[in-house]
């Protein structure tokens, strides 16, 4: 689960993605939902001795260097594969089961994980818990919050392959329309700029 904004996922390597893509280092301020100085983007100066992949943070180092541990104890007695925590591969053994164990109260529909519920039940109740410092708007999710902050600050992370005309929003750029042929393009809308040079798998 990141720290910064909740979200979960199901391997650490789409964690750590994340982590540098949407929140760079862990100090980050905007990253916080403070307004300010951010770090200079693209700065990863942890890097990894055993694959030599650099990080921004010495925290997604650790993460990452434990993906080449050999010692993984927990194996799924279904697929075989291994996991490094007891609790993952709990979670990787409901994907096979189809067990959703979370519950929502409202509509009974269940989730794998206790934090997707709670998000979920946000839906029925109403509540935004994300508030912006700067404007006052309100957002149910994570997500939404920290994409909505990019606003304020000026941060653009996506890009139009043809103008290069920056967008704050992957949704935006979708929107955009650059000649004739841009939505045919597969990569067209996709790239990010290049102070960015992660895909958004994870985000």
């Amino acid at each position: 689960m990141c720290d910064c904004c909740g979200k979960t996922f199901f391997y650490n390597c789409q964690l750590q993605k994340h982590q540098q893509l949407v929140h760079g280092d862990p100090e980050c301020r905007v990253s916080r939902g403070e307004p300010g100085r951010r770090r200079a983007a693209g700065v990863k100066a942890f890097s990894c001795k055993t694959c030599l992949k650099n990080f921004s943070s010495s925290s997604t180092l650790r993460m990452h260097e434990k993906s080449h541990q050999q010692n993984k104890e927990f194996a799924c007695s279904t697929c075989g594969k291994t996991f490094h925590l007891r609790h993952m591969l709990r979670y990787h053994q409901r994907q096979h089961s189809g067990e959703r164990p979370h519950v929502c109260t409202f509509c009974g529909k269940g989730f794998l994980q206790a934090s997707q519920l709670k998000q979920h039940e946000l839906l029925h109740t109403g509540v935004k818990p994300h508030r912006c410092e700067q404007c006052g708007k309100e957002f149910r999710t994570p997500q939404n919050y920290h994409r909505h902050l990019l606003i304020h600050t000026g941060v653009k992370l996506y890009s139009c392959d043809r103008c290069r005309l920056g967008f704050s929003d992957s949704r935006q750029l979708k929107k955009h329309r650059c000649g004739d042929d841009s939505q045919d393009t597969p990569e067209s809308g996709r790239r990010q700029r290049e102070v960015f040079p992660w895909t958004p798998d994870f985000s």
